[in-house]
């Protein structure tokens, strides 16, 4: 079975079962931009179907570190800033590399982390390269990502699955 089935197989899994989301939480899935992009596509209809009233908390590196900036120049209410990122049902994570080298950003997104772990809610990040080959990420946040699962997704996007 190929990485690509297994997200397919394990995501309803972990929706449907919050006890499955802890076994193998999180889910990291690298590949190419496009094998990504479908996954992530894929991923939310499949929420959509199953978790109607789920919220989904979606952080993509680049705007979140943004938005962090913005909060410290605005007011600085860095605990406001965290906690409206940890009210999810599901976390999507893109762009990790962008928190290569960003320990402000690093920790506050190792906090949020923390948080969907310990509630056994389901995280799954899509990234180009896996945590343990970027440069400069958090150990903290290395260690948290290299407990669950990762996925090689490949090259080819996700095709119309119907689950």
């Amino acid at each position: 079975m190929s990485d690509a089935d297994l997200f397919i197989k394990l995501l309803p899994e972990i929706l449907d079962d919050p006890a499955a989301a802890k076994v193998y939480d999180p889910i990291v899935c690298c590949g190419s931009p496009a094998a990504l992009s479908s996954a992530a596509k894929w991923l939310g209809s499949m929420i959509a179907r199953r978790l109607s009233d789920a919220e989904i908390v979606r952080i993509d590196g680049d705007v979140f570190i943004n938005r962090l900036i913005q909060t410290i120049k605005e007011s600085g209410d860095i605990t406001r800033f965290t906690k409206s990122w940890c009210s999810g049902t599901v976390l999507i994570l893109t762009g990790l590399e962008a928190f290569s080298g960003k320990e402000m950003s690093g920790e506050i997104l190792y906090h949020i982390l923390d948080a969907y772990l310990l509630r056994g809610q389901p995280i799954v990040v899509f990234t180009g390269t896996p945590p343990s080959r970027i440069p400069k990420l958090m150990p903290c946040i290395r260690a948290q990502l290299e407990g669950g699962i990762l996925l090689d997704l490949g090259n080819d996007p996700i095709g119309n699955i119907n689950s």
